[in-house]
């Protein structure tokens, strides 16, 4: 199947202030204007054949006004009206209009707990020419969305966040029910001892209007990064992920687990010694049984020069789904070669190691051979007081895959034995990082299959 989607954007959009933005921080108000209009046509092809080609056309205008109550470091707001007009050629879609108001307020910015407040209305109106009942499925009539957000930067809780937010969408046709999503968060930073700690628990909720389908998702996620001793640094990694699921009133569930542990020592001659353990646990309503696996390993990372370093490795995997267990020994030897030049800096790794696989049933057993290899580049640029960019890519066959990392966007619920085997992998990346006085930022983007 090929997708092609091209945008053409004739007008760009045009912000209008009488005064700076800034200007508001000293007390002043500030109105802008936007003025945007764009054009996008889409062609789905299959096996040469078209399914579909059409275009859209869309104008954009908006009004917003930025100002105070009693004083900028009480209370900012910014209100606004927006509005779309969508037609469509070479498409069912009917044109249509989007009408919206929307507020902000922020209340005490510049204190210890500064929040956040939203509000957003929409109003859709359609041209419809067609008399047929199914023409308004799906279209929607009414959104409302609303929010909130918290920061706490004094007290024993310094460095803690909780938000939340919900959308609610009706729709034309009266028979479609409501479709819901809401998001609640808490989320702490903070650093004691030389370590960074960081932890997150998140609910999602979607409630889909067209079909009786209901999705609740719990994350938890733990980072513990720094140092614990001369030498020795610590790298803690963990999330946890919970799904219930209800269509037409029957309901399931699924739970998975992640675990990274890292404990590395640094030589005086700056070769390092790192001990690791990954492990990974999945379980669903719709099986009787519980998929793990747990790999623990030792590498030493051997400095031949400043741009070679050896990296030789063992390493124990323990894995089991259902009634089948999988374990075995694995050694291989990696090889990483960097080079720094000016502003840009390149580096090429490369691996190769065998595994010995013994395979356990009810009824037999069988033992295996697996020689695997692995290569990679990453580019990157610039440093993390400034921005720091990289972008990594990187292939591999015959890896041992971990119970709960990630498939098509959805845990590895383990549904067959081949999942715990091995699997040949491609992955790209691209990172960006940036070092503040007091915290950091960091941005990825990544795709596998």
């Amino acid at each position: 199947m090929r997708r092609w989607s091209g945008v053409l954007l004739l007008l760009g959009v045009a912000v209008l202030i009488p005064r700076p933005a800034s200007a508001q921080l000293f007390g002043q108000w500030s109105w802008d204007a936007i003025l945007g209009l764009e054009s996008r046509s889409y062609l789905t092809e299959i096996d040469d054949a078209t399914l579909t080609d059409y275009s859209e056309r869309s104008l954009r205008l908006g009004l917003g006004l930025n100002g105070y109550v009693i004083h900028p470091a009480i209370a900012r707001f910014r209100l606004g009206l927006d509005a779309t007009i969508s037609t469509y050629s070479g498409s069912k879609a009917p044109d249509s209009n989007r009408w919206g108001i929307f507020g902000n307020l922020g209340l005490f910015p510049f204190s210890r707990y500064p929040s956040h407040y939203f509000l957003s209305l929409s109003k859709y109106d359609y041209t419809i020419d067609s008399d047929d009942p199914l023409a308004t499925t799906g279209l929607a009539d009414t959104s409302t969305s609303w929010g909130a957000r918290i920061r706490l930067r004094g007290s024993f809780l310094k460095g803690l966040t909780a938000g939340i937010r919900r959308t609610d969408t009706s729709f034309v046709d009266p028979s479609v029910r409501d479709e819901i999503f809401s998001n609640q968060y808490i989320d702490w930073t903070g650093a004691s001892g030389g370590l960074n700690h960081h932890y997150r628990l998140e609910r999602n909720f979607r409630r889909y209007g067209r079909t009786r389908y209901d999705l609740e998702d719990y994350f938890l996620t733990v980072d513990e990064h720094g140092p614990i001793a001369e030498r020795w640094r610590w790298d803690l990694s963990g999330s946890a992920f919970h799904r219930t699921t209800n269509y037409e009133s029957s309901e399931t569930a699924v739970d998975t687990g992640r675990l990274r542990n890292r404990f590395v020592y640094t030589t005086r001659r700056n070769d390092t010694l790192d001990l690791s353990y990954t492990g990974g646990i999945s379980r669903s309503d719709t099986m009787e049984s519980t998929f793990q696996s747990h790999a623990g390993t030792i590498r030493y990372t051997w400095m031949a020069t400043e741009e070679l370093h050896v990296i030789p490795m063992v390493g124990y995997t323990y894995q089991k789904a259902d009634a089948t267990e999988l374990d075995g020994p694995s050694a291989g030897v990696d090889v990483v070669w960097t080079r720094v030049t000016g502003r840009w800096d390149l580096s090429l790794n490369g691996g190769i190691g065998g595994s010995w696989i013994g395979v356990r049933w009810d009824d037999g057993s069988q033992d295996s051979t697996n020689l695997y290899w692995s290569a990679g580049a990453t580019v990157g640029t610039g440093t993390e007081e400034k921005l720091r960019a990289e972008v990594t890519a990187s292939v591999a066959s015959n890896e041992l895959r971990t119970v709960g990392d990630p498939l098509l966007e959805l845990p590895d619920l383990g549904t067959e034995y081949e999942r715990i085997g091995t699997q040949d992998s491609a992955r790209a990346r691209l990172a960006l990082r940036k070092r503040f006085a007091r915290w950091h930022l960091n941005a990825y983007l990544e795709h596998w299959q």
